[in-house]
C-alpha cells in the first residue's frame, strides 16, 4: 500500500471525534490529504435523520452543536480529556485543517458529485468515516483499499441501531464491543478488520458506556489503518450470522439500564 494520505469523513465540523481521529493520524505521522464535512444545516439531512430518530434527533443537536463539550460532565475519562490529552485546542475542523494545510471542502451529503471531483483528484486509497450517514458505491468506489468505520457493536451479532443498548438489554453482556470494518453498501456487512470486546461493570450507565466506546473508536480507527496497510487479513462476513437491530424505544432502554444495575 503506497502512503498517498487519508480522508476524512466528518459529520459536523464541530465533531469531536473527528478532531481526535485527524490530531491522532498526524502524531501517527498519517498524512492527511483530505476531510470531507457535512453541511451543518440541511434540510434533506434533518428530514432523513429525523425520520430515522425521531425527536431524539432534537437532544442530539442540542449535544453536538450547542452543548459541545459541556455535555460531557460526569468524572470519567471521554473524549473531552482525550482532546486534552492530544493537546487540541482547536474547537472545530475547520481551525484545524487550515492550521495544518489540510485541504477540506464542505458538502450536503457524502454522495455529493463534488466529493467524487474531490476524491479523483487526490486519488487516495484510504478513508476514515467518523460519522454521517449511507456511502454509496459511487464514492466508495474511488478508494483502492475503502473507507473505515468503527461500529459500536460486535459484528456480525448486533448490526444497525442502538447496539450498545440490545445486548444488554438481552443479558448478553458478553457480546459488548466495537468492530472495525471497510464500508460497503449494506449496512454493517463490510470485511471484518478488528474486534474489541468490553467488559461491562456493574453501576454504569449506558451514557457512561458510549462515553467510554468514543475514546475506543478513536483508537480502533487508527488501528485499523495501520493493519490495512500491513496487509493484515479481513474476515469476511457471513450475513446470516447476523442480526439487524434498529432504534430502542425509550422504555426499553430504561430496562436495559435495569439489567446492568442487577448485573453481578
Amino acid at each position: 500500500m503506497t502512503n498517498k494520505g487519508i480522508i476524512i469523513f466528518s459529520p459536523s465540523k464541530y465533531s469531536l471525534y473527528t478532531l481526535c481521529v485527524a490530531k491522532m493520524c498526524l502524531d501517527q505521522k498519517i498524512p492527511v490529504a483530505g476531510i470531507i464535512v457535512l453541511k451543518l444545516f440541511n434540510f434533506q439531512r434533518f428530514k432523513s435523520e429525523f425520520r430515522r430518530d425521531g425527536d431524539r434527533l432534537l437532544k442530539k443537536i442540542w449535544k453536538k452543536f450547542f452543548l459541545k463539550e459541556k455535555a460531557y460532565n460526569n468524572k470519567r475519562f471521554n473524549i473531552v480529556n482525550l482532546k486534552q490529552d492530544l493537546n487540541l485546542d482547536d474547537s472545530n475542523i475547520v481551525s484545524f485543517a487550515s492550521k495544518n494545510k489540510i485541504e477540506f471542502i464542505f458538502c450536503d451529503n457524502f454522495n455529493d458529485i463534488k466529493i467524487e471531483k474531490f476524491l479523483k483528484k487526490i486519488k487516495p486509497e484510504i478513508a476514515l468515516f467518523t460519522g454521517g450517514g449511507i456511502i454509496k458505491n459511487k464514492i466508495i468506489n474511488n478508494f483502492k483499499i475503502g473507507i473505515v468505520n468503527c461500529h459500536m457493536g460486535l459484528l456480525p451479532d448486533y448490526r444497525g441501531m442502538d447496539v450498545v443498548e440490545w445486548p444488554i438489554l438481552e443479558k448478553n453482556f458478553k457480546k459488548l464491543g466495537l468492530t472495525t470494518h471497510l464500508m460497503d453498501t449494506g449496512i454493517d456487512t463490510g470485511k471484518i478488520i478488528q474486534k474489541k470486546e468490553y467488559k461491562l461493570k456493574s453501576k454504569i450507565s449506558i451514557k457512561n458506556i458510549r462515553n467510554d466506546y468514543e475514546t475506543l473508536m478513536c483508537n480502533l480507527l487508527i488501528e485499523a489503518y495501520f493493519k490495512l496497510q500491513n496487509n493484515e487479513k479481513l474476515l469476511t462476513q457471513n450475513f446470516s450470522d447476523g442480526k439487524q437491530y434498529f432504534i430502542m424505544h425509550k422504555k426499553l432502554k430504561h430496562y436495559a439500564n435495569m439489567n446492568i444495575r442487577k448485573k453481578k
